[in-house]
């Protein structure tokens, strides 16, 4: 049986998101105090008593979603599923990468709170006219600090639908991605041999939008403790 995981963009985030995985896994917990230690937010507010505005601000979200997806991937393995691919569209890529072991959890952190604090910086008319440039000449300095690894999962590109699993191509990809259209259609694609989709919180929009383009396929939404039995019992 193959299976593959497709990870939320951002926009998927809502206030409450994996709180009763949280609230059941100690894993979770763990997770969660990892990531507000590396960057100094108090996750357990931000994700489960703040309020959406505050939720969605570009690095809030940013971050939530990369640690909420990863952890709930993360509970996924632990549970003694096997992984055949890895996919996410936008910030989900990270998560991807990370949930394949091409980056650390630390590391995705960090990126994400550099691009966030880039984006940030810049109008709305400097990100139309001067994203590619810019983005690529101010990352190029963080990306040479990361430690990228070979992928214990492929990943499948958003961009171009291509298979990586090179260390090196990977670190070049993820450069170049930041400035590349992204496309579902090519992406999806690539996961139509997959016997079921896995797809981690807070994906529930995402799984009804695999539903749609891939009729008949098995897509599964592990948003809380009873999504990992009913994904045990499919397995089994």
């Amino acid at each position: 049986m193959k299976i593959g995981i497709f990870f939320p963009d951002y926009g998927s985030q809502f206030v409450g998101m994996a709180k009763d995985l949280y609230d059941d896994s100690r894993l979770i917990q763990e997770y969660f105090e990892e990531a507000s230690n590396c960057v100094n937010i108090n996750f357990v507010k931000l994700c489960f008593a703040s309020s959406e505005s505050e939720l969605s601000k570009l690095q809030n979200a940013f971050l939530s979603l990369f640690l909420v997806s990863v952890a709930t991937a993360a509970l996924i393995k632990e549970t003694g599923i096997k992984i055949d691919k890895v996919a996410g569209m936008g910030i989900g890529e990270f998560s991807a990468i990370t949930t394949a072991k091409g980056l650390s959890f630390p590391d995705g952190l960090y990126i994400l709170s550099k691009l966030t604090e880039f984006l940030q910086n810049k109008s709305t008319d400097q990100l139309d006219s001067q994203l590619n440039i810019d983005i690529i000449d101010d990352f190029i300095i963080y990306f040479e600090k990361i430690d990228f690894k070979n992928l214990q999962v492929p990943l499948i590109s958003c961009v171009d639908a291509k298979e990586i699993i090179d260390a090196k191509n990977l670190k070049k990809y993820v450069v170049k991605n930041l400035t590349k259209p992204h496309s579902m259609k090519k992406l999806l694609s690539r996961f139509d041999d997959c016997d079921i989709i896995i797809v981690p919180t807070p994906g529930i929009e995402l799984s009804k939008d695999i539903m749609k383009a891939l009729p008949g396929k098995k897509v599964i939404t592990i948003a809380q403790p009873a999504d990992l039995v009913m994904l045990k019992t499919t397995l089994s």
